[in-house]
């Protein structure tokens, strides 16, 4: 779920509800999937998710997969900077 300021809220493993910061969203021009990073507010670890049109979640654990987020996020860090 999501809301206007860029926070989902997704549930852990205990069934918790916790609020997540968004950090952006992508969708990989290969494969066409929908891709979310995000971050507990106050963490310094990011998470990577598919996402479907329904906004279903699947957490991303595939090591090439994770390796080509973390390539997006490196080139979204760049461009901020600039």
């Amino acid at each position: 779920m999501l809301d206007e300021n860029n926070t989902m809220f997704v549930i852990d493993d205990e069934g918790n509800e916790r609020a997540m910061e968004i950090i952006l969203t992508f969708t990989d021009e290969n494969t066409g999937k929908n891709y979310v990073l995000f971050q507990e507010p106050d963490g310094d670890d990011v998470f990577a998710a598919e996402y479907d049109d329904d906004g279903n979640l699947t957490m991303v654990e595939d090591e090439e997969v994770l390796s080509m987020c973390g390539e997006v996020l490196d080139a979204f860090d760049v461009e901020e900077a600039d």
